[in-house]
């Protein structure tokens, strides 16, 4: 049987009735809701410090980094500069070894009797041979004849020049000695191999 309270005080006298909002206020959940909302702030600030303190960190190192990226990436530029450099020279390297090989022919076919005074090479004129021989009666324009024939069937030395030509010879009188003085030209044939001797 529910029980029947009966509040015979005047109404100045009697304690207001606590609204269910205040008795949900007093009660034990409430407090533990409010411990548990304190406490997830906290942490959320804790960890925003955290982050704003690696984030200044990670700010820190990436400005003593670019220094050293700057650098890094100046030594990659030098490094690519000196492949570069030694790719060039190893090109220059091979024709010059190529030349020397072509060159080494040239002395093989030259006749007894014959010499060289001046070598020249270059794209306007291609190459340039200048030589004498010592004068024998005639027999010496055989010699330098003979020579450019030798020069246009060798294989190795016409596949860099063509079309080597008696460009001007003639005779001189040195004191007592007859020397015939002469010119040979070819063209330079355009395989890259256009450097110097």
């Amino acid at each position: 049987m529910p029980m029947i309270q009966v509040n015979l005080l005047p109404s100045t006298y009697r304690r207001p009735e606590a609204s269910s909002v205040m008795q949900l206020a007093r009660s034990p959940l409430a407090l533990i809701v409010l411990a548990l909302m304190a406490a997830v702030v906290g942490i959320l600030v804790v960890v925003s410090q955290m982050r704003q303190a690696q984030l200044a960190q990670l700010e820190l190192q990436l400005r003593q980094v670019s220094p050293k990226r700057a650098s890094v990436e100046q030594l990659m530029q030098s490094v690519q500069s000196l492949r570069d450099q030694k790719a060039l020279l190893e090109r220059v390297l091979e024709s010059r070894s190529q030349w020397a090989r072509h060159l080494n022919q040239l002395s093989n076919v030259t006749p007894e009797g014959v010499w060289f005074t001046d070598l020249l090479m270059n794209t306007d004129k291609g190459l340039v041979i200048q030589g004498a021989a010592i004068g024998q009666g005639g027999s010496e324009m055989v010699q330098i004849g003979r020579l450019a024939q030798d020069l246009k069937a060798d294989p190795a030395f016409s596949a860099v020049v063509r079309d080597i030509q008696i460009q001007s010879i003639e005779s001189v009188q040195d004191r007592e000695t007859e020397v015939v003085r002469f010119t040979l030209t070819g063209a330079l044939v355009n395989n890259g191999s256009t450097g110097g001797p």
